[in-house]
């Protein structure tokens, strides 16, 4: 799995419309866009859209076979907490996702539901704390421990 880091603006805008493409949606700048792909060889097949930053929480995106993948979502994790310095990563999938659902349930805590927000469907809503990742160094007693 590759992960492609928009080099500009321009970019991050087409890796953004074509994600709110995919999902029959649109996202409002400011945003962030990373696309996933295979490999260096293959198009663009994911796409993460981190938007709606308030300064201590953020929306993640995402669109594409395994885009919601546990190495993916350890990645974006480390970026919203580290990088960014956020308390909180939420996440929002259509009730009819059931794999997106199933990787989210492990993680994130479910947060509630949005009846028709995309259209006919529902939304689920989950969320994660920056203290309850398990992928970021801990301070237990003064000492950094790397959480299980």
């Amino acid at each position: 799995m590759r992960l492609i880091i928009p080099a500009g603006p321009r970019e991050n805008e087409a890796i953004g419309s074509w994600c709110a493409t995919k999902l029959g949606t649109a996202v409002y700048p400011p945003y962030f866009a990373v696309g996933i792909a295979k490999d260096e060889n293959e198009p663009l097949r994911g796409a993460l859209v981190f938007n709606q930053f308030n300064g201590h929480q953020i929306e993640m995106t995402g669109y594409g076979p395994k885009v919601f993948s546990p190495s993916v979502v350890k990645a974006a994790a480390k970026y919203v907490f580290d990088q960014l310095g956020c308390a909180r990563l939420s996440a929002t999938t259509r009730r009819g996702n059931v794999k997106a659902r199933k990787l989210l349930g492990r993680h994130f805590k479910f947060e509630g539901c949005s009846p028709r927000y995309f259209g006919n469907e529902d939304a689920l809503r989950f969320y994660m704390l920056a203290e309850d990742c398990p992928w970021l160094e801990k301070k237990r007693n003064g000492i950094d421990t790397k959480a299980a």
